[in-house]
């Protein structure tokens, strides 16, 4: 699949967000993530989830992680 990166989307994942159609071939790990988790560990303010669409298809996604810092 050649994806024209001038037409990607990115938008914030939220309860509407349908991933169940996501597949990574080189992680079922990430596949978990974005069904399972992603949505609760943004309403537990662990994480912000940005999906990336091309076109009508979820080509990938990318989480920002909330850090703790100790003094």
């Amino acid at each position: 699949m050649t994806i024209d990166i001038y037409s990607l989307v990115f938008s914030k994942l939220s309860g509407d967000s349908d991933v169940s159609l996501f597949a990574c071939s080189d992680s079922k790990d990430l596949e978990d993530f974005l069904r399972n988790d992603a949505k609760t560990r943004q309403q537990e303010k662990i994480s912000t989830t940005y999906l990336v669409h091309s076109g009508t298809d979820l080509v990938g996604f990318f989480s920002f992680v909330y850090g703790m810092y100790h003094i």
